[in-house]
């Protein structure tokens, strides 16, 4: 067909689709090899994709990509006997500019269309108001594990998941920080130190095993959202506690934003972070070896080799305007794996480009005109004008309010602006986060 749309789109994206479909794109598997199985596991291996703190949207296509290619990889080599989940250690609704508008709903849905099997809470979870969250973790479909936050109004929640291999059972839960200075204020919120809920929850996992009949648990995998003094704490304590020393080799972290891998002395037990947005990921495996003992092994992966496919199918999302404004939310996915086809590439990149259409034309409203050059770069250590000019705006929006004053730390956009138009992106760079004034 030498005209294949006669009636040419308006939308900016559609040559560039054109483009795209005409060049022939390799098996996501082509350009990622993944890690062999471990030869000298005797029976089923657990594989983990791992990652922690992902605050940008668009970052999870190529978490796809892997998550595909590593399960692809699963089927090829594994003949049955590997089970992949995806996990995220805390802090995917908030800190970002998308949750600041819609209250974490877009960052909270798009974990069903990677999809993420499994994550914990962060401290930044609770950024977002509690209805809102209460939404998002009663619908998503993947298990959203609550180890140590006891809060009545977070009901509902499993403490833990029980995951079989072969007979033999892993506890795997999650674990937030205990430091109430680093949520929201006024919250209220009842947080169990982290050691001893992991305590708690191996003993309940451990009596429900014996109330029903199955084998006493053999491993425990936790997620956790603590900076590294707190996993070794935790590593240690946990190797100290005779029900489960030797039980934790792995420990799947968040809240630091570096990438990291320690084994503190004596614990037996490795703590991976994989810094923050999806750059990096660990691969991580668990299983047994013909004596029964248990082992996990680990390689950490950078996801830059999907770069420039999650590029493409986001601009040809975008380019598709059917999919674009109407992009069907993943179905809810049943625990046990008999649910409906999870999503995949071009799922998650479909959704996320709705997101951005939506995000781009939100954030280039102009709000004002800056009558002169202005800077935001220095503000922690000398006046800055635009931080003037922004609270004299909010003192102007308020009733009875003689002088408005924030900490220089809380205006975070670090740049210099030329005078001309000021927009709601750069609004939302400056002041990014609620604080006290």
């Amino acid at each position: 067909n030498p005209n294949p749309n006669p009636n040419p789109s308006p939308n900016p994206y559609f040559k560039m689709a054109q483009m795209l479909s005409a060049i022939s794109t390799p098996p996501v598997a082509a350009v990622f090899d993944a890690p062999p199985l471990p030869g000298d596991a005797a029976g089923e291996v657990l594989r983990l994709v791992a990652v922690n703190d992902v605050y940008k949207i668009e970052n999870y296509p190529k978490l796809s990509m892997l998550v595909e290619a590593v399960k692809a990889h699963a089927a090829e080599a594994g003949r049955g006997r590997t089970r992949v989940l995806c996990t995220l250690a805390g802090d995917f609704l908030s800190p970002c500019i998308l949750s600041s508008l819609d209250g974490g709903k877009a960052m909270g849905e798009v974990l069903d269309h990677v999809p993420v099997d499994v994550v914990c809470f962060g401290n930044h979870e609770f950024d977002v108001n509690l209805p809102m969250l209460r939404t998002l973790y009663t619908t998503y479909g993947g298990a959203w594990l609550n180890g140590n936050v006891l809060s009545p109004q977070l009901e509902g929640l499993p403490d833990y998941q029980l995951i079989e291999l072969d007979g033999r059972i892993i506890v795997h839960s999650g674990f937030t920080t205990d430091d109430i200075g680093s949520y929201r204020p006024g919250l209220g919120l009842q947080i169990e130190e982290p050691v001893a809920a992991m305590k708690r929850v191996w003993d309940a996992a451990c009596a429900e095993c014996a109330a029903a009949g199955r084998p006493a648990p053999a491993a425990f995998l936790p997620l956790t959202h603590l900076d590294v003094p707190g996993d070794v704490h935790c590593a240690t304590a946990l190797a100290a506690h005779a029900p489960t020393a030797g039980r934790a080799p792995i420990i799947l972290g968040g809240h630091d934003h570096e990438v990291s891998v320690s084994e503190p002395p004596g614990t037996g037990t490795t703590i991976i972070k994989t810094g923050q947005d999806a750059e990096n990921a660990a691969i991580v495996d668990i299983y047994f070896d013909a004596e029964g003992a248990l082992k996990a092994r680990h390689e950490l992966v950078s996801l830059a080799a999907f770069d420039a496919g999650a590029e493409a199918a986001i601009a040809a999302a975008k380019a598709d305007s059917c999919e674009v404004s109407g992009v069907p939310k993943t179905p809810r996915r049943a625990c046990d794996g008999d649910g409906p086809p999870r999503a995949g590439v071009k799922a998650c990149a479909a959704y996320v480009a709705r997101q951005s259409h939506l995000l781009d034309s939100i954030m280039g409203c102009e709000l004002m005109r800056l009558p002169k050059p202005m800077s935001s770069l220095k503000v922690r250590y000398e006046p800055s004008d635009l931080a003037t000019l922004l609270l004299t705006k909010i003192k102007a929006g308020l009733c009875d309010v003689e002088v408005a004053i924030m900490q220089g730390g809380a205006v975070r956009g670090k740049k210099d602006y030329e005078a001309g138009p000021f927009t709601m992106h750069d609004l939302m760079r400056e002041l990014a986060f609620p604080t006290f004034m």
